[in-house]
């Protein structure tokens, strides 16, 4: 059996070696050799032709060196998630309502003294550290 198959094999191969040494095979190689180089050939004459074209001038770089900082209309934008919760529980017992319109007052001021004298008519001390925080966050609004 062991022999019935090693003659299999060997006429496998023979098989294919046949197959390899036929005039068709050698055709058809030297077809594929020929679209090979013409492929080869029109790409390179596409090449020459890029390089006869003038080259484009450069274009200057129009994006800006410096990024600028963007003003900071709403005071909101300055302070973190933590922030407004921490707010909205020490200056203003809860009420969003309350918080969301001394913000929008806070932003309608024009100069920090504006914004501090609005922080103190509404009688909070600037020793107090969360009302120094949400000063903080007011100066940053002001910064250029």
């Amino acid at each position: 059996m062991l022999a019935a198959l090693m003659h299999m094999q060997n006429l496998t191969v023979e098989t294919k070696k046949t197959e390899i040494l036929s005039p068709t095979f050698f055709e058809q190689m030297e077809k594929n050799l020929l679209a090979v180089l013409r492929s080869f050939y029109a790409l390179r004459a596409m090449d020459e032709q890029l390089e006869t074209l003038p080259k484009q001038p450069e274009l200057p770089d129009t994006q800006p060196k410096t990024v600028a900082k963007p003003l900071n209309n709403d005071i909101r934008n300055c302070f973190s998630l933590n922030d407004k919760f921490l707010f909205l529980r020490e200056l203003f017992n809860g009420n969003t309502t309350k918080m969301n319109l001394v913000i929008d007052n806070l932003n309608a001021k024009s100069s920090p003294n504006e914004c501090r004298e609005y922080m103190e008519s509404l009688g909070w001390s600037f020793e107090n550290q969360t009302v120094t925080e949400l000063w903080t966050c007011v100066e940053r609004r002001f910064e250029k």
